[in-house]
């Protein structure tokens, strides 16, 4: 075929049937050395199974909330991270020896564990949204060249993760209520210690407290209306002293406390006479009046023994006097020592604010202890709770639904896809055997092919005959045959 000639599509038909046999044979040779192949040059892998079932707490979560949350994808995906470690890998290497691993130096078993890793799965079936969904089950696969093997170690691993699994479980659990008996012993010093500084607080300011406000106002109130009762009594003792000496100073040469008592009623009647009864001279004169009268009723003056008020009367004014002096000066101290009260209490009442807020600092903290400790021993009961219903139920909450089982056919490799692969080699390699002999067939074809090259029109073409061995089949033109 000449370079530059275009090619139609009918000519890929025509091409596809003088060269059938070039694609063919060299298919049925593919598929002939692919099932070869498969029967003795592919090394065959198997793979076995075992399902482990992830089954819900013996207890409810209402009743009871789990520590852990061992069907948390999150959480199988971590432990299946460990798992998968040398730590726990390099054991099943050596005990069935895998890959020679029982005769491997330290140096090699790097390698084998990374080997030994590739050929295991771990497939999760979830239930839920998001990256916190519950794991229903999980299948646990492993892929080796010898079947009988291949189930025991499959076996093997399901059973260690189990008890991995467990083991961290046991692990967390224990951790835990650790962790919440030393904050819990540590939080409860913290607490005894606010409690101390409040109970000492409310004894430094013991009456002074916020609670106290009302009855230290009451207190105060009542000292107020007591000083004033005071200073009521001083001034009419001041008075009754001021009176009595006035009465002592006014005295004169043989008066006796009746001569003197009808002169002060005659100048009251005058001063009343001119003057209203709360006029000061008016007052004073009642207040003289009044105390010459006591010392009558007491005896200082009798119509057998007049006595004068320089003389034996005089003597018992003085005394009224000296006693009103020590009346007042007791008064005096009283009074200071209600003032000091009233002071004291005032003092209390504006430092109430202040110590009303100190207290609600001592309170506040001391409430957020409280509920953190309250809180705490919340999450101690539940971890203890938790213990022992880990205890109750040592198996955990995963368990080997169904064992792996001996594998009756290989996994890898796959007959039907070896068989396609071998087919399409095939089909290719005859292909291009077709392709190389058409582009190196320099043959006219078609008319057009030869008035392309010679560059002269076809006046006529001969078709072609159909040929049974070197004989061409012509038949004769109707009229011949008659």
């Amino acid at each position: 075929m000449e370079e530059g000639q275009g090619i139609q599509l009918q000519d890929y038909w025509f091409i596809l049937l003088r060269r059938k046999w070039y694609l063919i044979i060299p298919a049925l040779l593919g598929l002939i050395g692919g099932w070869i192949a498969l029967q003795y040059f592919l090394p065959k892998s198997y793979q076995a199974s075992a399902l482990i079932m992830v089954e819900p707490p013996a207890i409810s979560s209402d009743v009871v909330r789990p520590i852990e949350r061992s069907t948390s994808e999150g959480r199988l995906k971590f432990l299946e991270q460990e798992f998968m470690s040398r730590k726990f890998l390099e054991p099943v290497l050596r005990e069935f020896d895998l890959y020679g691993a029982s005769h491997a130096s330290p140096e090699r078993i790097d390698g084998l564990v990374r080997i030994f890793r590739n050929h295991i799965d771990v497939d999760t079936s979830s239930a839920g949204w998001g990256t916190d969904r519950d794991v229903v089950s999980f299948k646990v696969s492993f892929e080796g060249p010898d079947p009988q093997q291949v189930m025991e170690v499959t076996n093997k691993i399901a059973e260690l993760f189990i008890a991995y699994n467990q083991n961290t479980v046991s692990v967390q659990v224990e951790g835990t209520t650790d962790f919440l008996e030393s904050e819990l012993s540590n939080l409860r010093t913290t607490l005894e210690k606010q409690e101390a500084a409040i109970a000492a607080f409310r004894k430094e300011h013991m009456g002074a407290l916020p609670e106290q406000l009302s009855s230290n106002l009451q207190v105060e109130e009542r000292t107020k209306q007591e000083l004033k009762g005071v200073d009521e009594d001083i001034d009419n003792a001041v008075a009754k002293k001021t009176a009595l000496n006035k009465i002592v100073q006014e005295a004169k040469e043989g008066d006796t406390i009746a001569s003197r008592l009808a002169d002060l009623r005659r100048q009251l009647n005058d001063l009343l006479a001119r003057y209203k009864e709360n006029y000061p001279d008016v007052l004073m004169t009642k207040q003289q009046i009044e105390q010459l009268e006591a010392l009558q009723r007491s005896g200082l003056d009798s119509p057998q023994d007049p006595a004068a008020l320089s003389g034996r009367g005089g003597e018992g004014v003085r005394l009224q006097v000296g006693e009103l002096n020590l009346t007042i000066d007791s008064l005096k101290r009283k009074k200071k020592n209600l003032e000091d009260r009233v002071s004291e209490y005032e003092q209390r009442i504006n430092d109430t604010p202040r110590r009303e807020q100190q207290m609600m600092i001592l309170m506040r903290d001391y409430e957020n202890l409280k509920k953190n400790y309250q809180s705490l021993l919340d999450k101690r009961l539940t971890a203890t709770l938790s213990k022992n219903m880990q205890a109750e139920q040592p198996g955990g909450t995963l368990r080997i639904l169904e064992p792996a089982y001996l594998p009756i056919k290989p996994f890898r490799p796959d007959p039907m896809r070896v068989m396609l692969i071998s087919l399409a080699l095939g089909i290719g390699c005859g292909a291009g055997v077709v392709l190389l002999l058409e582009y190196s067939d320099a043959s006219f074809r078609r008319p057009e092919d030869l008035e392309q090259a010679l560059g002269l029109p076809v006046l006529a073409a001969i078709p072609p005959f159909p040929v049974k061995g070197n004989v061409p089949l012509i038949k004769k033109p109707e009229s011949v045959l008659k």
